[in-house]
């Protein structure tokens, strides 16, 4: 189609810089809204938004940054919003896994299984922050967790194999 690959990379790194630029700007910005959504919980999902495309551009110190502000203005509301603060705190654990930083993605992992106990996605990330740790025996139980769970069979397989 005519496209060059420097073409694209430009446009890739415009999309990412602007991605990059509303995350540190969505905490200072304030916007009056007659939305029957509150405004904490429109700003958190346009920054999960935000934070997973930069995960899909393997950004994951910038991920994290979007992904706590959006925990920190869902907070303001007083925490009511317990599926997608459970879903931001599964992200970051995924984030820290990718940085190898294990005890923070287990932390984080906790705390979105502390929010929504089904949240298959946070206990499978949880059980590689405990391989990562070496703490082989919790390993065991989040791995015991989720074949009673029913979690697939490839998703177990990567885990072997990781």
């Amino acid at each position: 189609d005519g496209t060059g690959l420097a073409e694209v990379d430009a446009v890739d790194a415009a999309a990412l810089l602007s991605l990059e630029e509303d995350c540190l700007r969505a905490d200072s910005v304030e916007l009056l809204s007659f939305d029957a959504e509150p405004l904490e919980r429109r700003s958190a999902l346009k920054l999960k938004e935000e934070g997973n495309s930069l995960v899909r551009c393997k950004k994951f110190q910038e991920a994290i940054q979007c992904y706590e502000a959006a925990i920190v203005a869902l907070d303001i509301e007083g925490g009511t919003e317990q599926a997608l603060l459970s879903a931001l705190h599964a992200n970051l654990a995924l984030c820290h896994l990718q940085l190898e930083s294990y005890r923070p993605a287990h932390d984080a992992a906790t705390r979105s299984l502390e929010l929504d106990p089904k949240n298959m996605k946070a206990l499978y990330r949880r059980c590689l922050a405990h391989k990562g740790l070496e703490m082989w025996d919790e390993a065991q139980e989040d791995l015991a967790e989720l074949i009673l769970q029913g979690t697939p069979d490839a998703a177990l397989t990567r885990l072997d194999m990781e």
